[in-house]
């Protein structure tokens, strides 16, 4: 369990496992709020089917209007940069629109 300074949302894993053996690298969490209403999520897919690129994570990342700037989005980056190391990803991408800058800054 995670727990950001303000919000101090439970992350839960949404599927670490799917029937695929090789999706078994993919992680989805949920960030949720003391009463269990669902704040963010962030997940781990594939970047491409290449081969040469299977040490590469795409990252997808959501977090509610009204917990932005609470660390929520941090706390699920930090849980799947751990994750991901133990999967053997050495790089984690992020494609951020010009209009989203807290995306960028990730």
């Amino acid at each position: 369990m995670l727990q950001p300074r303000s919000v101090s949302p439970f992350i839960r894993s949404a599927n670490v496992t799917d029937l695929e053996s090789n999706r078994r690298r993919y992680l989805r969490l949920v960030a949720e709020n003391k009463t269990g209403a669902s704040i963010g999520w962030a997940s781990l897919n594939p970047y491409t089917h290449r081969c040469a690129y299977r040490g590469v994570a795409d990252l997808s990342i959501f977090v509610a209007r009204d917990a932005r700037g609470t660390s929520v989005g941090s706390a699920l980056l930090a849980a799947l940069e751990r994750y991901a190391k133990g999967c053997d990803f050495h790089k984690i991408v992020l494609s951020a629109l010009v209009l989203n800058p807290h995306g960028q800054t990730l």
